[in-house]
C-alpha cells in the first residue's frame, strides 16, 4: 500500500472508493442520459419538429468540458406536421420537458396519455387535435401546468370537470361554447384567466360566477336565461369587451352597464333595447368601440346621440338582407359607434347632427348593376323594399357642413344635375368621389365649379369626352380616376391636359388609346399614371413616360 493511504483507516478508503464509483456511475448515467436525448432530438427533427434546449452547471463546468453535458431539452415545438400518436412517444423519454406544442396533429386519447410521464410540463398546445373528454383527464394529471390552449377541439363542457384540481393553472385558452356545467368547472380554479370566453344559454346565478371567479378580457353572452344576467355584469373587473346577442335586456340594465363598467368594446345584437338605454358620448369616456346590431335603438337616435361627436361617417346599404350599417367614426370624445338596422332615404336628412363631419361615404347596392345605369330607378326586382338612395335635399344638407372635405358616393342615386349644383356649398371640399352612379355630361357640369378640389374619382359613369370639358377648370386637382368609363376616347385626354397640377392619373380600361395618351405629353407636375385598357400600346406607355419631366414611378399599361 503506498505510504500516504497508510494514514487512512480501511472503512475510509471503502468508502472513498464507493463514493467514486457512485460518482462515475452517476456521470456515466447523465453522459448516456444526454446521448439519449440528442438521439431523442434527431429522430424528432427527422419528422420536422424542432426541439429547444436549457443549459444548467457554472461557466467553468461549459469551459472545461463543453456545453453538451449540461444541457437538458426543455421545449418541443412539433405543430402541423402530421404527427401520429406512435410518433409523440418520443416525448415519454424526455422527463425534462416544460414545453409541449403539438397542436394541429391527429392526436387522440390514446397518444395523449404520454403526458403523464412528463411531471414537469408548464405550457402545453393541443388545439385542433383529436383528443376528447377522456384525454382532458391525462392532461388534468399534470399539476405543474400552467398554460393550456385546447382551442378547435373535441372537449365538451363535461370534459372540463378534469381540469378542476389544476391548481397552478393560470392561463386557458378556449373556442368551445360553455354552458352553466363548464363555467362551474371553471370556476374552481384559483386565479385562472382567459383572453375570450363564448357562453350559450347560462342562468343568472352562472353569469354571477364569471363576476365573481372568472378572469376574462372578452366575454360572448348568447340567449342567456333569467332578467338579471346583465346587472351581474356590471363592474367586472378584468371584462374589457362584452358581446351579447340574442338577450332580453332592459334600457336601465344597458345605462347601468355602460356607465358603470370597464368596457372598451361592447356589441349588442338581436335585443331589444332602445334609444332610452344609450349614453352620451362625452360620458363613455374609456369606451373604444359600440356596436348596436338589430336593435331597437332608432337611425335618429343613434345621430342625435353619437352624431355630433364624429369626423366620419360611412353608411353601407345590403338591400338583399334589408339592413344599412351606420359607422360614425374618429369621434371627437367617446367610442366610434357602428348601427344596423333598417334605414330609409328620408333618413338621411339625419346627417345635420354630424356639424363635425369631415368625411362622407355612403354605398349603394346599386353600384353593382353595371358600369353606369344611366336610369336612376329602384330595382323592384331585389328583396327588401326600396334602396337607399341619396336625393337632392339630402346632398344639400351634407354640402352646408362646414367641415366637409372628403365625399365618396358609391353607386346609383336619387339626386339630379340641379341638386349637385349643391356641391358648390362645399367651401372645404377637397376631395370627391361619384362612382358607378350614372352621371352624364350634364351631371358633371357642376363639379367644374369644384376649383379647390385636390382628388377626384369618377369611375364607371356614362359621361364622355365632351363633359369632360366641364373638368378643365379644375386646376388643383392633384389626382383623377377615371377608370371604366367606357365613353371616353382620345379626346378626353385634351381636357386632362389642362389640369396642370395633376400627379397621378388612373384610367384603368377607359379607352383613350395611344392618340389619348399623346395629349398627355409633357405635363408638367405628373409622376403617376396607371392606364390599363385598349388600343394603348407599349410604345404609346414609353413614348408619354420618355416626354414627362417628373418621373418618380413607372407608367403602367395592361
Amino acid at each position: 500500500m503506498p505510504r500516504f493511504l497508510r494514514q487512512f483507516g480501511l472503512r475510509t478508503l471503502l468508502l472513498f472508493c464507493t463514493l467514486t464509483a457512485v460518482c462515475f456511475g452517476l456521470w456515466r448515467w447523465h453522459m448516456t442520459w444526454i446521448d439519449l436525448q440528442y438521439q431523442l432530438a434527431e429522430q424528432i427533427a427527422e419528422k420536422r419538429g424542432d426541439v429547444s434546449w436549457s443549459t444548467w452547471g457554472p461557466a467553468w463546468l461549459h469551459e472545461t468540458f463543453g456545453s453538451r453535458y449540461f444541457s437538458e431539452i426543455v421545449t418541443v415545438h412539433w405543430e402541423h406536421d402530421n404527427v401520429s400518436d406512435d410518433d409523440i412517444k418520443l416525448l415519454g423519454e424526455i422527463s425534462t420537458l416544460e414545453e409541449v406544442y403539438i397542436a394541429g396533429n391527429p392526436i387522440t386519447d390514446r397518444g395523449i396519455k404520454v403526458l403523464e410521464r412528463l411531471p414537469r410540463v408548464r405550457k402545453l398546445s393541443l388545439w385542433s387535435t383529436r383528443v376528447s373528454d377522456d384525454g382532458l383527464a391525462s392532461v388534468g394529471k399534470l399539476r405543474n401546468l400552467e398554460v393550456l390552449d385546447i382551442k378547435h377541439s373535441q372537449f365538451t363542457n363535461k370534459g372540463l370537470v378534469h381540469l378542476r384540481e389544476m391548481t397552478r393553472l393560470r392561463r386557458l385558452l378556449l373556442s368551445m361554447w360553455l354552458n352553466d356545467e363548464g363555467i362551474e368547472h371553471l370556476a374552481t380554479i384559483p386565479r385562472l384567466s382567459f383572453k375570450s370566453l363564448i357562453t350559450l344559454g347560462l342562468t343568472d346565478a352562472t353569469v354571477s360566477l364569471i363576476h365573481e371567479r372568472i378572469d376574462v378580457k372578452e366575454l360572448r353572452i348568447e340567449r342567456p336565461y333569467g332578467d338579471r344576467w346583465a346587472e351581474f355584469l356590471v363592474d367586472h373587473p378584468t371584462l374589457e369587451s362584452l358581446y351579447i346577442v340574442h338577450a332580453e335586456m332592459s334600457d336601465a340594465q344597458l345605462r347601468e352597464l355602460m356607465l358603470s363598467n370597464r368596457l372598451q368594446y361592447l356589441s349588442i345584437s338581436n335585443t331589444p333595447v332602445s334609444d332610452e338605454g344609450l349614453i352620451a358620448a362625452k360620458q363613455l369616456t374609456n369606451m373604444k368601440s359600440l356596436h348596436l346590431a338589430v336593435t331597437k335603438v332608432t337611425p335618429a337616435g343613434v345621430f342625435e346621440i353619437y352624431g355630433s361627436q364624429a369626423r366620419e361617417v360611412s353608411i353601407y346599404s345590403n338591400n338583399v338582407h334589408d339592413r344599412t350599417s351606420i359607422y360614425f367614426n374618429r369621434p371627437i370624445v367617446g367610442p366610434s359607434v357602428e348601427w344596423i338596422g333598417k334605414l330609409d332615404s328620408q333618413d338621411l336628412t339625419l346627417v345635420e347632427h354630424v356639424p363635425n363631419m369631415e368625411k362622407f361615404y355612403i354605398q349603394s347596392p346599386t353600384g353593382a348593376r353595371g358600369v353606369f345605369a344611366e336610369a336612376k330607378v329602384v330595382n323592384e326586382e331585389m328583396d327588401g323594399g326600396p334602396e337607399l338612395q341619396l336625393d337632392d335635399a339630402s346632398l344639400s344638407r351634407l354640402t352646408q357642413l362646414p367641415a366637409l372635405s372628403d365625399l365618396q358616393i358609391l353607386g346609383v342615386q336619387d339626386f339630379s344635375a340641379k341638386g349637385l349644383t349643391a356641391l358648390a356649398n362645399a367651401k372645404q371640399l377637397r376631395a370627391l368621389t361619384i362612382t358607378s352612379a350614372g352621371l352624364t355630361d350634364k351631371d358633371i357640369a357642376p363639379i367644374g365649379s369644384l376649383t379647390q378640389l385636390q382628388r377626384l374619382n369618377l369611375s364607371g359613369n356614362g359621361f364622355s369626352s365632351k363633359g369632360m370639358q366641364h373638368l378643365t377648370s379644375l386646376t388643383k386637382l392633384e389626382n383623377i380616376e377615371l377608370s371604366v368609363c367606357l365613353r371616353l376616347d382620345s379626346e378626353a385626354g385634351k381636357s386632362i391636359r389642362e389640369m396642370t397640377s395633376l400627379k397621378t392619373i388612373t384610367a384603368k380600361l377607359t379607352p383613350l388609346g395611344d392618340e389619348g395618351l399623346r395629349h398627355l405629353h409633357g405635363m408638367p407636375a405628373l409622376v403617376t399614371v396607371d392606364f390599363r385598357g385598349p388600343g394603348i400600346t407599349t410604345k404609346g406607355i414609353r413614348d408619354l413616360r420618355n416626354s414627362l419631366p417628373v418621373v418618380n414611378n413607372p407608367v403602367t399599361a395592361k
